[in-house]
């Protein structure tokens, strides 16, 4: 089993601080690989808070495409140095820091992909432009470096939005403070759709139930159980665990989140020669968004990332209602 997904947790919580998200921004453009010059499409999400005037942080979801030999993603989490020009409106970026990443490699002798887990290093250069409203622009570029996996360069053009208004055009200088929740607790009934990371179909019906406790401001746990359903591949059921850096926004309606922890399953998965049972610890990374339409009720999007060491990675999408309490 592999923990670095929860050590990766452990490197946002340190270097976040007490400080929240500010911008979310969405990009998309061309990759290309940096040894034979395959080509694909790239997009990505991405969570920045300023830190200082100079300095901000973000953690990034990177989707590298589909190449013929590799179908790569990760997460990430970069420190930025930026300089602010023409009265703020320009934002020219520098960042760099770890990338773990997911790759799913096909056509093995057994007929299986392989789904391969590692470090590397995400290296970005941008330039965002701010206009009068909260919206906001930007060019990126971005240098994938591994050490046993392909190196990769692409461009992305994106668009963002600033989650806390600016005092002033530009770039928030720092985090703005953080009100106490009306509640502490949370329980989610959920429905969606199981993805698994291997030849197909392996499409299954999911459901889960979560409970969510604020342990700190911007520390969250939970518990839950997630059934993935029964596909082609597998038929897993387990209890995730997990840690969160976590983040209200809007007068606490909309709460943005990134969690990692284990994962304890039973997985009926399908073999060549019938069915075989699983049982383990995986660990688990999910990204999270919720919108609450009162004190108590609201709804919930889970994206989970099962991550295993025998071929069936899985993405776990869970849609649901949600009360607070």
């Amino acid at each position: 089993m592999k923990i670095v997904p929860v050590l990766l947790l452990m490197v946002f919580v340190c270097a976040a601080g007490p400080a929240g998200a500010q911008e979310f921004q969405v990009l998309g453009g061309f990759l290309q690989n940096t040894t034979d010059h395959e080509r694909s499409y790239n997009w990505q999400l991405e969570y920045r808070q300023s830190l200082h005037e100079n300095l901000a942080f973000s953690i990034t979801y990177l989707n590298e495409g589909a190449l013929q030999s590799h179908s790569r993603d990760g997460q990430a989490a970069q420190l930025w140095a930026r300089a602010n020009l023409l009265d703020r409106r320009l934002s020219l970026a520098i960042g760099a820091g770890p990338y773990f990443y997911y790759d799913t490699i096909p056509y093995l002798p057994t007929g299986f992909s392989l789904n391969d887990h590692g470090w590397g290093a995400l290296l970005s250069f941008d330039a965002t432009w701010y206009t009068r409203s909260r919206w906001l622009v930007l060019l990126r570029t971005n240098w994938v470096a591994t050490g046993s996996s392909i190196d990769t360069v692409s461009a992305s053009l994106g668009v963002g939005y600033q989650l806390d208004p600016p005092p002033k055009p530009g770039p928030l200088p720092e985090a703005s403070p953080r009100r106490e929740p009306a509640t502490r607790n949370e329980l989610s009934l959920f429905i969606g759709e199981t993805s698994v990371h291997n030849r197909g179909p392996a499409h299954s019906l999911a459901t889960g139930v979560e409970y969510r406790r604020r342990l700190f401001p911007y520390l969250d746990w939970t518990a839950g159980v997630i059934y993935e359903g029964s596909n082609s591949l597998s038929k897993r059921v387990g209890l995730a665990s997990q840690l969160w850096l976590a983040s209200a926004f809007m007068d606490d309606s909309l709460s943005l989140g990134i969690g990692a922890g284990p994962y304890f399953a039973v997985d009926r998965r399908r073999t060549e020669g019938g069915e075989d049972h699983k049982v383990g610890v995986s660990p688990i990374v999910t990204l999270t968004a919720a919108y609450h339409f009162t004190t108590h009720w609201g709804t919930r999007f889970s994206w989970n990332r099962v991550i295993t060491n025998y071929e069936r990675d899985a993405d776990v999408w869970l849609l649901g209602a949600s009360y607070r309490f």
